[in-house]
């Protein structure tokens, strides 16, 4: 069950997965939303309140994600004779 829920300023959406485990477990995914697994007792209202607790966790560790830069292999051109460092070597591109 996929949801949103406004923590401060900020909208995040969040997945509500039902599994049979002892603990609410909360995760943030790489992409900034959050992923909640909990027993079939657990309410929504529950979850939400237990991400409310959280909060400042969450927005932080959101921050962090979204800070990271990831380069996309798409995008990566390669160019004849650029070093590169490998394996903490570096190495020359002949194409």
């Amino acid at each position: 069950m996929t949801k949103t829920i406004r923590i401060g300023d900020r909208r995040v959406q969040y997945t509500l997965e039902r599994k049979s485990v002892k603990n609410m477990n909360m995760r943030v995914r790489p992409d900034g939303t959050i992923y909640i697994s909990a027993n079939a007792s657990v309410t929504v209202e529950q979850a939400e309140a237990f991400m409310l607790k959280h909060a400042e966790f969450i927005l932080h560790a959101i921050d962090r994600t979204n800070s990271r830069t990831r380069p996309s292999a798409l995008t990566a051109k390669c160019v004849e004779g650029e070093t590169v460092t490998l394996f903490g070597r570096q190495l020359t591109l002949h194409i």
